[in-house]
């Protein structure tokens, strides 16, 4: 038996109802996204709506540097490692060296290239 009626008139208020919006996913959320995948253009993807939605989160410019230096995108990469530092990533992971190591070894490869 078929419930649907098409020649059953529709009640009061059905096409007046607000639609169903799917819930927006947390920065947390679209960052677990990103580590939880190994394909770099998803990472890139998840850390971007990250970074959209929490622009203060340094660890989030950091993994979303890593993916950008694996798909070959250097500045890109740079430009991530760069506001990782400036938002104070190095000094809180004790890392600042390192990623400036990395900075610097990018900036090579980009006058290399």
């Amino acid at each position: 038996m078929n419930d649907v009626d098409p020649t059953r008139p529709k009640a009061a208020g059905c096409s007046r109802a607000p639609a169903v919006r799917e819930r927006e996913l947390t920065a947390g959320e679209w960052f677990d996204r990103g580590f939880n995948t190994r394909d770099p253009d998803e990472q890139i993807r998840c850390y971007g709506e990250a970074i959209r939605l929490k622009p203060d989160y340094a660890d989030t410019f950091y993994k979303r540097a890593d993916a950008r230096q694996a798909k070959g995108d250097l500045k890109g990469a740079m430009a991530d490692f760069q506001s990782y530092l400036e938002l104070g990533g190095g000094e809180r992971d004790r890392d600042r060296k390192e990623v400036e190591d990395m900075i610097r070894d990018l900036k090579g490869k980009l006058a290399g290239s």
